[in-house]
């Protein structure tokens, strides 16, 4: 009884025979052979995945790179590599270089992978919006794969947030006034993205040399007890006007600053301020 391990793929074949000193009357029983067997070869592919994000968020505009590394544990060598690797709907793909064949954004085509040797691919991606960024990579080859619980790798999950520009600026219709004259401020805000804007309120503090005479505003009001203009929600790129009619109370110099925030992360706080030249009462 012999035990052998199969040790490459190909055909088996196996023939014995059988001899003695004596003269053997019968021939034709002194071989016999197997029936052929075919040997085919099986891999043991295994995939991993890494990203450059340890906080687990991330803002929208942000790049993020993607490590991802197969390796075939053998005992043959693999062909017909494949990784499956579609980016989140939240990112796009910006750049990406794979030491073996080529990604087309959806699939990493490696090739071949000799036994005990491995590739890699890397992807920078650019966060477009908010939302979960998850990611499942996979792989597969042409030939059997012994060990299917490493075969897929994914990445734990990152938080997009939302990014503004707010920006906030001021003109006033007169730079010289009497008291009992009316001056007009114009607040312009405006949302240069590249996320909507929520909770948009702007402190709009007037001069104790001057009264509040009239506000007009296209959206939200301005509440003259705690000095706010309650905006709310602001789109991308669709500018907001306050109107504030103010009657000129006491002599002096009238000074005026007006600055602008949000829920949201203002990646260009510079912009978010904004005064008038003073007035001369």
């Amino acid at each position: 009884t012999i035990v052998a391990r199969v040790i490459s793929a190909g055909n088996i074949s196996n023939v014995v025979t059988v001899t003695s000193i004596e003269n053997d009357t019968n021939a034709s029983n002194n071989g016999d052979n197997i029936t052929n067997i075919t040997s085919l070869p099986i891999v043991d592919l295994q995939i991993s995945k890494e990203v450059n994000v340890t906080s687990g968020f991330v803002n929208v505009t942000d790049l993020i790179k993607f490590t991802i590394t197969v390796w075939n544990n053998g005992p043959c060598d693999a062909s017909g590599v494949i990784v499956a690797e579609a980016l989140n709907s939240n990112l796009e793909l910006v750049s990406c270089n794979a030491t073996v064949g080529g990604y087309d954004g959806y699939t990493w085509n490696v090739g071949s992978l000799a036994n005990q040797s491995g590739a890699v691919l890397t992807i920078v991606a650019r966060v477009v919006s908010t939302g979960n960024i998850s990611n499942v990579v996979s792989v597969k080859g042409v030939e059997n794969d012994t060990n299917a619980s490493n075969n897929e790798a994914n990445i734990t999950n990152i938080t997009s947030l939302p990014v503004v520009d707010l920006i906030v600026t001021k003109t006033v219709n007169s730079t010289v006034a009497n008291v009992t004259d009316l001056v007009e401020y114009k607040i312009v805000v405006v949302n240069a993205g590249p996320c909507d804007a929520t909770g948009v309120n702007v402190t709009e503090n007037l001069s104790p040399f001057v009264k509040l005479h009239k506000a007009q505003t296209d959206v939200g009001y301005y509440d003259n007890s705690t000095n706010i203009w309650y905006i709310g929600d602001l789109s991308v790129d669709k500018p907001v006007v306050l109107t504030l009619t103010v009657q000129i109370i006491a002599n002096g110099t009238v000074e005026n600053s007006v600055s602008v925030t949000s829920r949201e992360n203002d990646t260009n706080k510079s912009n978010n301020n904004d005064t008038i030249p003073n007035i001369t009462a």
